[in-house]
């Protein structure tokens, strides 16, 4: 039977097996808190400004220490203080954060899967194993042998 999931679903189950790799128990964390935070969004005036600075600290974070964006800035497509409609990720409304954190959550599935590559195979170098999962496709598992 073929898995009718998408690669980020397949990704993130790996991830979730691969608990004993300590680089992918604060990813998997991250994942699960950027989830909760889609999940319970505070889509009423007064809950958004009581958690809006906590939210944009959150993306911060998950883009600071994520290899995948740094790998992304490096190459001049990504700033990491913005949002996607290239505002400074301080002025963004209550659209622009949940749309930037539903886009973190794919970012940070990468992260773990280059932490599960890089446990499988230590001697590949960033320039081999990024752009491959910017490719997002289940042939980059079955090339590493993750399936």
């Amino acid at each position: 039977m073929i898995d009718q999931r998408s690669f980020y679903d397949i990704c993130f189950d790996l991830l979730l097996k691969s608990l004993n790799i300590p680089e992918i128990v604060p990813v998997v964390r991250d994942i699960k808190t950027g989830q909760d935070y889609i999940n319970n969004f505070p889509w009423e005036t007064n809950d958004f400004l009581l958690k809006r600075n906590e939210i944009i600290f959150y993306i911060r974070k998950a883009r600071l220490n994520n290899v995948i964006d740094l790998f992304k800035e490096k190459k001049g497509s990504l700033a990491l203080g913005q949002i996607s409609n290239g505002k400074p990720l301080d002025y963004a409304n209550q659209n622009d954060l949940f749309e930037t954190l539903k886009i973190e959550i794919p970012r940070l599935i990468l992260k773990g899967m280059y932490y599960l590559i890089k446990n499988h195979y230590p001697n590949l170098t960033d320039e081999q194993i990024i752009p491959d999962l910017f490719l997002s496709e289940i042939s980059v598992l079955n090339k590493y042998s993750l399936l």
